[in-house]
């Protein structure tokens, strides 16, 4: 069914796919607004200055729009990127250097990541959570593959980050959802519960870090940025604020063109009961 599906989508007409992609996000919002409270809370303590359903309507679009696009250039290559700043990148690969490249859930994320890796030829791993529903892992996962990347599940992976770093490769991570072991740092300032993993790396390894952004440019058309490097002083909790300050400042340039669906401030439960443990104690 799974593959049905992504086959229909993958020769439906772009023109046609945008009007659908709006058709599905009208029916999010008014119909079956599943995490539309989280996505509504989210956008407007973030931007309250900015109207709530316009911009979450066409995030749904976009997203819906970037899956079309990512299966059309699967089958078939079809969508323009142009690319930024890449020379940033290459100094090091040319001296077999490894580096750390921080993106976001901006804009169709799995549609330009593995683009920019294949378009460049970057020698690039992903850390990725692997989806629960196995027909969709299976197929998310041959199809980074097919781009060119390798893969680093999520869990229990520090070893092999560091690893990945020694041998001279570009490790990709999304770092703007909510890791219920990390620590809280600012972001659009509430407290946002962040993995420390990535700036021990650097720390450890000396490698560099880069931010990679993208945003759409038009129907089939992308465009994605590298900026960088982005200053690390050797201060955990210092460095991953610097780090959230990246995605921060990408999710402001276009407010509409993040996952407002994830609940990035939601103090994890453990965190939460750890808290309350502290408190009874002082008490």
């Amino acid at each position: 069914m799974l593959k049905l599906f992504i086959g229909v989508l993958s020769r439906m007409p772009f023109r046609f796919a945008w009007w659908f992609s709006w058709s599905i996000a009208y029916l999010w919002w008014f119909v079956i607004p599943i995490r539309k409270a989280v996505a509504v809370d989210g956008f407007s303590q973030a931007f309250p200055e900015l109207p709530v359903g316009p911009n979450l309507r066409r995030s749904a679009a976009e997203l819906m729009m970037g899956y079309i696009e990512l299966f059309h250039e699967h089958r078939q290559p079809c969508v323009e990127l142009s690319i930024e700043g890449v020379e940033r990148i290459r100094k090091h690969l040319g001296r077999n250097e490894g580096i750390v490249l921080v993106a976001g859930h901006f804009g169709s994320w799995d549609l330009l990541g593995p683009m920019v890796c294949r378009q460049e030829s970057l020698p690039a791993t992903v850390v990725v959570r692997t989806p629960k529903w196995k027909a969709a892992a299976t197929y998310v996962e041959a199809l980074r593959r097919d781009f060119g990347m390798g893969l680093l599940p999520s869990r229990d992976s520090f070893e092999r980050i560091m690893n990945e770093l020694k041998t001279g490769r570009v490790l990709v991570l999304l770092l703007d959802q909510r890791y219920a072991r990390g620590i809280p740092v600012p972001f659009f300032g509430r407290p946002a519960w962040t993995t420390p993993a990535i700036s021990i790396a650097v720390q450890r390894s000396g490698a560099p870090i880069y931010g990679l952004d993208y945003w759409r440019e038009g129907i089939g058309k992308h465009h994605a940025r590298f900026s960088g490097p982005l200053p690390m002083t050797g201060d955990i909790e210092a460095d991953t604020s610097t780090i959230q300050s990246f995605c921060e400042q990408s999710i402001r340039e276009r407010p509409h063109a993040w996952l407002w669906f994830h609940d990035r401030w939601r103090v994890p439960r453990a965190q939460g009961l750890g808290a309350d443990r502290r408190e009874n104690r002082s008490a």
